[in-house]
């Protein structure tokens, strides 16, 4: 019994996900080891565990140090939200990998968008009457985000390209302060990630005027594009994905691919990612997933070029 036990303590060990912890910059990454080796089974009880894998480290963030060589061994890989690989390339001046070169994407495994909001007890109306307050009274209208060059940040960086609005970007440390600051007045609007605002919107709280991808949200799909309410072209969203080492082979990439659409089609799966988590399951290839990757570099290379946007 206890060499049992052991053996069942060593196993679910391996099978946590890793933290590196360092100074630098922040990769916010999760790691999976060897789930190649359940994809070779077909037993029930494997592909459970799978499902229960994949769930679990989608809501887990670990930061682990930029400025080390990641080194993914054979049959691990990684699941990463957009930024360490969309973003951060582009916007320091060096990252200890290739976002390109150093990976065989796998599937984009969700999309997330996110909605313009303010108070609700802003005079705001509109965003038609935000883009005419702020270019009335230069230097009032402001957002905040969670740091230069997130997310957040960029959204309203192409906002401003759109619409000719000068507005004022307060980066803070944490998604708490940003909503103190907006609910307390002092900042005008954010763009906040449909998952923690769709609850203050049913609470009163708060007023969304659009969402920021190309497509209405099935979470709340009463709400436009921004593209529907006159910002031809906008069009920002983050994702969720999984990559593998660059030089995986060919054959395996394709059986995570599918085994991962299986999975997504999961109820469980589907509640936790989809319904609790705000998110869009799109579950594309491997091809569709490294087009993306290659137009989203584009797209946030641009931002950040055209507004100077530099990370010290």
């Amino acid at each position: 019994m206890r060499a049992r036990s052991a053996r069942r303590t060593e196993a679910s060990r391996k099978s946590r996900p890793r933290r590196w912890v360092g100074r630098g910059h922040r990769l916010q990454v999760s790691i999976t080891p060897d789930l190649e080796r359940l994809l070779q089974t077909s037993q029930p009880d494997e592909h459970n565990l799978l499902q229960d894998a994949l769930a679990t480290i989608l809501i887990q963030t670990i930061d682990i140090l930029e400025h080390r060589t990641i080194e993914l061994r054979e049959h691990t890989q990684l699941i990463t939200a957009s930024g360490p690989i969309v973003i951060n390339p582009v916007l320091y001046r060096k990252v200890a990998y290739d976002p390109v070169n150093d990976f065989a994407p796998v599937s984009q495994i969700t999309c997330y968008q996110y909605a313009v909001v303010v108070r609700d007890a802003s005079p705001i109306r509109s965003l038609q009457d935000l883009v005419a307050t702020a270019k009335a009274n230069p230097g009032t209208v402001s957002y905040g985000s969670t740091g230069i060059g997130g997310g957040g940040h960029l959204a309203g960086v192409l906002f401003e390209q759109l619409s000719g609005a000068k507005l004022i970007h307060v980066p803070y440390k944490g998604g708490a302060a940003v909503w103190s600051d907006l609910l307390g007045g002092q900042l005008t609007f954010t763009f906040e990630a449909l998952v923690t605002a769709a609850p203050m919107m049913k609470s009163g709280k708060l007023r969304a005027f659009a969402i920021t991808g190309a497509q209405r949200s099935p979470t709340l799909p009463q709400l436009p594009t921004l593209a529907e309410v006159g910002f031809k072209g906008y069009d920002i969203t983050q994702f969720q994905g999984m990559l593998a080492p660059a030089k995986t082979d060919p054959a395996i990439v394709e059986k995570l691919y599918r085994e991962l659409a299986k999975i997504g089609k999961s109820p469980d799966v589907m509640k936790r990612l989809g319904e609790d988590g705000g998110n869009e399951l799109i579950m594309n290839s491997p091809a569709e997933f490294a087009s993306l990757i290659k137009a989203d570099l584009a797209l946030y290379g641009k931002l950040i070029k055209d507004a100077n946007i530099t990370s010290d």
